[in-house]
Parts: C-alpha cells; sequence; structure tokens
C-alpha cells in the first residue's frame, strides 16, 4: 500500500495492474487505477511475491516541467541532445523531433545562451517565446 502511495504521490492516478504470486497455484492479478488498488488493498495488504505494472497517465499528458527536467537530467548525464531526445520520446510518448527541439533549448539554458547552440538574438528558439509572451523578435 505503501508503494502505491508513492506512485499516485509521483504520477498520479493512472491504471496498475498488481500481479501476485506469478507462475504459481494462487495466481491473482488485480488491475485498476492507482487508487482504487489503494483501496483494494489498504485493509489488506496483497501477500507473497508481487509485482505492480503501471500504465501511462490516463489524459495522456505530462507536465511541461517533468518533460524539461528528464532532458535537463539526460543532458546532465552525457547525453547529447539526439539520444537524450530519443529516451525521452520513449518515456513520453512525444514525437523525437519536438523533444530535440527542446534538448537543444534546454541545453543551450544549461549553457547560460538565449537560444539553441548556434542561434543568436532572440526569438531564435522554438517558438517558446511567443508562446511564453516574450516580446523577441524574428
Amino acid at each position: 500500500v505503501r508503494t502505491l502511495d508513492d506512485i499516485l504521490a509521483a504520477l498520479g492516478d493512472r491504471p496498475v495492474a498488481v500481479a501476485r504470486e506469478l507462475t504459481k497455484l494462487h495466481e491473482e492479478i488485480a488491475r485498476g487505477t492507482v487508487s482504487e488498488m489503494r483501496a483494494r488493498y489498504e485493509g489488506a495488504p496483497p501477500r507473497g511475491e508481487v509485482v505492480l505494472v503501471v500504465g501511462a497517465p490516463l489524459d495522456g499528458g505530462f507536465a511541461a516541467d517533468d518533460v524539461r527536467a528528464t532532458l535537463r537530467a539526460l543532458l546532465a548525464g552525457g547525453h547529447g541532445p539526439s539520444q537524450a531526445a530519443r529516451e525521452a520520446a520513449a518515456l513520453f510518448a512525444i514525437p523525437r523531433g519536438e523533444l530535440y527541439t527542446l534538448a537543444r533549448e534546454v541545453s543551450a539554458e544549461a549553457a547560460g545562451q538565449a537560444g539553441p547552440p548556434g542561434a543568436s538574438g532572440p526569438g531564435t528558439g522554438s517558438g517558446m517565446d511567443e508562446r511564453c509572451g516574450s516580446r523577441g523578435g524574428r
């Protein structure tokens, strides 16, 4: 139940499968949302070996800060923008091309530049300036 609490706090309510005693006589698999499984097992936690399979969020969306934080961590870990975008695309189900542009922006921010590497002047990013209300011209 504590693990389900942690998942709920970190990832929000999303589909989950709780599999118990796989390949054994008393195998049991319960499916529902994290909150439903938490309610089911609150009084009597599952016993034995348990596997949790966590699904994608129900709304299919992620907070932009989560995506940026993941890219920042991948870049800080030595990945280039292309590799960071590829790995983040697998995690977030967002097109790699969009994440590549964002990875270049995050990389430039970390280096203290205004736009992607090789760009100069205001408004040279991927449209983030316009979406955020900046007055930089193109």
